[in-house]
């Protein structure tokens, strides 16, 4: 069932297949569904955006490759202007 989530979730955001597309996680909580898209054989570059410090400590203590934990939320990311190609809040 999660790999067909993520199947159809790869393709709705326009990232299945795509090399090194760069994905904002929001609200990426301990990184459940980070992990999936850090296993992706596309190797995404991936920053997660949360706003809670304790679930940002849980996902970063996963060592997760192409991966970046920021603290925000959706009013306040402190991502470059233009930088993404999709944009994806789980659960």
């Amino acid at each position: 069932m999660v790999g067909n989530y993520w199947l159809s979730t790869a393709y709705s955001i326009g990232v299945a297949g795509v090399q090194n597309a760069k994905i904002i996680d929001l609200a990426c909580g301990t990184g459940k569904f980070t992990e999936l898209l850090a296993a992706r054989p596309e190797e995404f570059e991936i920053i997660g955006v949360e706003p809670h410090a304790g679930m940002r400590d849980v996902l970063v203590k996963k060592g997760l490759s192409r991966v970046r934990v920021e603290a925000g939320d959706a009013g306040n990311m402190p991502i470059e202007e233009d930088w993404g190609d999709a944009c994806v809040a789980a659960q």
